[in-house]
């Protein structure tokens, strides 16, 4: 299920104007399609088309760490159902999990650290890129979320 909307009640003999929210949640790129039907005893029923596109997830950040210490980077699973995501950096200097299980629809934060220099040396900033991978789902698509990294040392 991709939209979402709540019962809304209505009031009056004379009719009333009533916001309706309508959330679209996507579970795969591409468009779908959806139909909104509002009905009420006096009013008689209005149909909505409802129709949504999904891209690939834009890259975020950066996000700046300091060395030695680590942030959080808040990241939500969008799928119907729990999800193992697939986590990796490419700079060493950087450090997060390989993995993580995220049950359907909830938000988390990944804990990623930036480790600075081996040898304690200031270094200049340093960046990398945070990579979210899902499997592939039933159409054959897996989906990449980037989130851009800035390590800096103390001193700056």
């Amino acid at each position: 299920k991709q939209w979402y909307q709540r019962r809304v009640r209505g009031g009056g003999v004379g009719g009333t104007e009533v916001v309706i929210d309508v959330t679209y949640e996507p579970a795969s790129l591409g468009d779908s399609k959806g139909t909104l039907i509002v009905s009420s005893g006096a009013g008689g029923e209005y149909i909505f088309p409802l129709v949504g596109q999904c891209h690939h997830p834009k890259p975020q950040g950066p996000f700046t760490i300091r060395a030695g210490q680590s942030i959080p980077v808040q990241f939500k699973n969008t799928f119907p159902v729990p999800t193992t995501f697939l986590l990796s950096v490419d700079n060493p200097l950087f450090a997060v999990k390989q993995s993580e299980l995220i049950r359907a629809k909830k938000t988390i934060n990944i804990m990623v650290t930036y480790n600075g220099s081996p040898s304690g040396q200031s270094l200049p900033a340093q960046t990398g890129k945070l990579t979210i991978t899902n499997p592939k789902n039933s159409a054959g698509q897996a989906v990449h979320w980037v989130f851009y990294l800035k390590g800096i040392s103390e001193k700056h």
